[in-house]
């Protein structure tokens, strides 16, 4: 399973040309379709959230345990201290709580690909 939280400036912010854009944001909408994939979005409505604090993956191993990962410009960290593994999971729920729901979220992708230049190249 993927489950993954979107901010709203990474899904506003052009790279590529116009087409391009909307080409992978279509992407996104048909990928947040799939069995066993869950997309939210991050309005810029939800103000200050938890995931403002910096980005991560979560990772459920086959084994039963989980683990976190971290990176920044200078660094990368693996997190497997169980009760270090558990606050970032304590995160991504409060991060999950707040974005637009699994519908919602597709809903704005659609919508931001008829925004791209009105829709027109």
């Amino acid at each position: 399973m993927l489950w993954a939280v979107m901010d709203e400036g990474v899904l506003r912010r052009q790279v590529g040309g116009s087409g391009v854009f909307r080409a992978q944001l279509a992407h996104l909408a048909r990928a947040a379709k799939r069995p066993g994939t869950v997309l939210q979005v991050m309005p810029f409505s939800a103000g200050a959230h938890a995931g403002l604090l910096g980005e991560f993956i979560l990772l459920g191993l086959a084994s039963g345990r989980d683990i976190a990962y971290t990176e920044s410009v200078e660094s990368a960290r693996l997190i497997e201290q169980p009760d270090e593994v558990a606050a970032f999971n304590l995160v991504f729920d409060m991060i999950r709580a707040v974005a637009l729901s699994p519908e919602a979220s597709l809903d704005f992708l659609v919508q931001a690909q008829g925004e791209i230049n009105g829709g027109l190249d």
